[in-house]
């Protein structure tokens, strides 16, 4: 599990700072072959893949949690931020909630 900074304003300065082209892929899963790169490449980046690849790859949630909050969404950033301000500590601004109830509270109905 990654551990993200306690401030909610550093992390959502963070999230300003990542581009998700530059997201970290995950290392447990074999390495495409350049057949399978080059077809995934020419697909466009969905906002749901972005917020995934977001909160579950920079944040540590579980892929499962990452799923509910991200399916649907329209914006990726948006999404993201306010899981962060949701999850995060109160003496920090953020609600101090579980992330369970942060994904429930900003997921996309």
């Amino acid at each position: 599990m990654k551990v993200i900074v306690s401030s909610v304003t550093v992390a959502l300065l963070l999230i300003s700072e990542i581009t998700f082209a530059d997201a970290v892929k995950p290392t447990n899963k074999p390495a495409p072959t350049s057949e399978t790169t080059s077809t995934f490449s020419s697909l466009p980046l969905t906002e749901p893949v972005s917020c995934y690849k977001l909160v579950w790859e920079q944040m540590g949630i579980t892929a499962g949690q990452a799923v509910e909050l991200c399916s649907g969404t329209l914006n990726a950033g948006l999404t993201a931020a306010c899981f962060l301000r949701a999850w995060a500590n109160p003496a920090d601004g953020g609600l101090g909630l579980t992330a369970g109830q942060a994904v429930e509270l900003c997921k996309t109905k």
